[in-house]
Order: C-alpha cells, then sequence, then structure tokens
C-alpha cells in the first residue's frame, strides 16, 4: 500500500489484514457488493497483494483474535483473490 494511502497508519499492515477479514466475515452486505465497496477505497490489486501476503502465522493469529477457524479465515480471504 502505498504511504500516501495509509497516512499517518505506515505500522498497521497487520491490523489491516484483521480488518479486511472482519469486513468479508461480519458485514451483512453480500459479497459481491462488499468487495466493490471496498475496493472502492482500496485499489482492487493493493487488496489482493495484501491478501496474497498473509501468511500461516498472519491467519492464524487473526483466528485466535476473532474466533473463527483459520481454514474458515482462508475460504473468505481467497474470495479476495
Amino acid at each position: 500500500m502505498s504511504s500516501r494511502r495509509m497516512g499517518s497508519l505506515p505500522h498497521r499492515e497487520q491490523e489491516l489484514r484483521a480488518d479486511i477479514y472482519a469486513l468479508l466475515w461480519y458485514s451483512d452486505t453480500e459479497l459481491p457488493k462488499l468487495k466493490n465497496q471496498l475496493f472502492s477505497i482500496y485499489p482492487e490489486e493493493e487488496a489482493r497483494k495484501t491478501v496474497r501476503t498473509f501468511t500461516e502465522e498472519d491467519i492464524n493469529k487473526v483466528s485466535q483474535a476473532i474466533g473463527a477457524s483459520a481454514k474458515e479465515i482462508s475460504r473468505i480471504l481467497a474470495e479476495l483473490t
């Protein structure tokens, strides 16, 4: 993500990963509409790049933080790639 887009949050990559997942998992909005909304504020290719950088450790941390299985998190994130 460009430093311009992140503004004052240049060290927030880990939280951004959790935010993207939480947005996809907990939103009542249909996934195609949610993806369009996400990509309107966060460039599609940058979002896809961010998702591709998720490691197994990242997914496990998100899993522990929000109580969803790592398998389900991976499935939801795959919807963006």
